[in-house]
């Protein structure tokens, strides 16, 4: 399952809005629309409106989400303890053994992706990513909040987390919230 980057955004939004729904029916024992807007305003934001798989500018983040390697190490160990490496098999093909492997081979902090099997999944298959983004999120203690405002405030802390200044996160916040309201809108 992967969105057509030459559709047209309304295309674009409807293909991710079907990947995410199978991922949140899925994982999550009640699936809430909040969770899978939020999803979705995430990938939106960091894909550049579904657009890019690899980070612009050569940079390391990978998919629509824009996932690094620590954070993708991270989700898939969280996959592994909470039994959901099947869900990440299923989206790709491969075995459960091989996504834990490659998920245990990247680096804990900084590195870039070394030629790794998650950097290929990650930008070969939007439900892979999709479920990778759902995992991490669920790994997160506090719960997704409601609201454009707060999905800003949410993704600024809990996606993003690292900013140049205070300054850059609220230019970078109000830039999603921009881009929320697009695909709000569509």
């Amino acid at each position: 399952m992967n969105v057509d980057v030459n559709a047209p955004p309304a295309n674009r939004k409807h293909a991710m809005e079907a990947i995410i729904k199978q991922v949140v029916d899925d994982l999550d024992a009640s699936p809430s629309d909040n969770v899978k807007a939020f999803i979705l305003h995430v990938a939106w934001h960091e894909g550049a409106k579904l657009l890019h798989r690899t980070q612009i500018g050569g940079g390391p983040g990978r998919s629509f989400f824009q996932f690094e390697p620590p954070l993708a190490k991270n989700a898939v160990a969280y996959a592994k303890q909470k039994g959901w490496l099947a869900n990440l098999a299923s989206a790709t093909g491969k075995t459960e053994a091989e996504i834990d492997s490659a998920g245990d081979a990247l680096p804990s902090s900084g590195g870039g992706w070394n030629g790794n099997l998650i950097d290929t999944l990650l930008t070969s298959s939007d439900l892979f990513a999709g479920y990778l983004c759902r995992i991490a999120l669920r790994k997160l203690p506090s719960a997704i909040p409601t609201g454009v405002d707060a999905h800003s405030e949410y993704w600024a802390a809990n996606w993003k987390r690292a900013f140049d200044s205070d300054e850059d996160r609220v230019k970078k916040k109000n830039q999603f919230v921009v881009n929320t309201n697009e695909v709000d809108s569509l």
